[in-house]
């Protein structure tokens, strides 16, 4: 009996490592089938990220690298291998331009770069020839046409060169604008393929317009305005509106003044005594203002109403320095570069309920892709 109990407890064992061995065997094989179905999709998923674009897809800057990401599902997809400046898109979100620094620290130039597609290979616009050549004014889209403008110095040289350049065609036209656009300005578009810029100073704010065809400087508007310094103004789409940041006599702290071409109009929007308020930018619509505020409490990204009105905080932070403040085309998040403690995080805000997600860090520049 003792032997044969023996033989039952040994035919126990053997057929529990059997089975064991089966169930194993079986469970990697689900695992294998499963991987193979998952990782095509996901693969496909980082594939099509870029050229299937959503409500949410965000390009940044990072080190030597463009990404872009896909805020609702979370995937970073590398656009670009190259040592750059902010990526700018075209208006239908095929297309963007970029400034890339090239040569040497001794021998540092700006090239102004151009990529579709997604090809991960870009071609240049416009080469800097030799040390010292930068661009001073961004390069900017034609909401109207599929042309970019910048001004660009050459080295030892009082020239400040405006280039206008169409992509597929190269340069249109280039010109000497040293003595019609201030290095101290922002571009932007009008429907008539011209550009305006703002100006500040003795007393007086004007917006400007530069005929592109006569090279001749028009002044739509001048509004009698004293400040102590200003920094640069957010254009309405249609260059009609803008926003200056400005300290005045009356104000020693920097608040939102919003200077209506159409009625004549000057606004204090923030009239925000206890802090300083800047970096405004229009909601795609118009119809609301977001901006970045400090005082001794922090950080503040502020919204309100285009009137001023509503104003209510969206994120606040002790010990850090936003930048960078963007809006998505569809209006439903914001995107800022929060600086704390020398790493610069790229965070995302969903304006419906103020949730905040930060998602990349060492990120130097950002900015929305355009809904198709």
């Amino acid at each position: 009996m003792i032997g044969a109990g023996v033989s039952l407890s040994k035919i126990k064992r053997y057929f529990a490592r059997v089975l064991f061995q089966m169930s194993m065997r079986l469970v990697l094989r689900l695992v294998v089938i499963v991987l193979a179905v998952l990782l095509p999709l996901v693969g496909v998923a980082f594939a099509v990220a870029p050229v299937l674009p959503q409500a949410g897809q965000l390009s940044y800057s990072a080190g030597s690298r463009i990404y872009l990401l896909d805020v609702a599902r979370g995937l970073p997809v590398v656009l670009l291998d190259d040592s750059l400046r902010p990526p700018l898109w075209s208006p239908d979100g095929q297309q963007m331009v970029y400034v890339q620094q090239t040569g040497t620290e001794a021998t540092m130039a700006d090239n102004v770069m151009y990529a579709a597609d997604f090809a991960r290979s870009a071609r240049v616009l416009l080469a800097g020839s030799g040390d010292g050549a930068f661009v001073e004014h961004f390069p900017v889209w034609s909401p109207f046409a599929p042309q970019v403008a910048f001004t660009y110095v050459q080295p030892e040289s009082d020239r400040l060169e405006l280039a206008v350049v169409q992509p597929d065609k190269g340069i249109l036209r280039t010109a000497n604008v040293a003595n019609l656009i201030p290095r101290s300005s922002e571009l932007a578009w009008t429907a008539a393929d011209r550009l305006r810029y703002v100006t500040v100073g003795s007393g007086t704010v004007r917006l400007n317009e530069l005929n592109l065809e006569t090279m001749q400087r028009e002044v739509v508007h001048r509004w009698p305005f004293e400040t102590m310094t200003a920094r640069l103004p957010a254009m309405s789409a249609d260059g009609e509106r803008f926003i200056l940041p400005a300290i005045t006599p009356d104000a020693l702290n920097f608040e939102l003044y919003l200077f209506d071409n159409r009625t004549d109009d000057i606004r204090n929007l923030s009239n925000r005594s206890s802090h300083m308020d800047t970096n405004a930018i229009w909601s795609p619509d118009e119809q609301y203002v977001m901006f970045r505020s400090l005082n001794d409490a922090g950080q503040f990204v502020v919204l309100m109403a285009a009137d001023g009105s509503q104003q209510s905080t969206l994120y606040r932070v002790s010990g850090a320095l936003f930048s960078q403040l963007t809006w998505s085309p569809d209006g439903r998040f914001a995107s800022v570069i929060m600086n704390q403690s020398g790493q610069k995080h790229l965070c995302i805000i969903a304006l419906a309920d103020a949730a905040v997600t930060c998602p990349a860090e060492d990120v130097d520049q950002a900015m929305w892709r355009p809904l198709p």
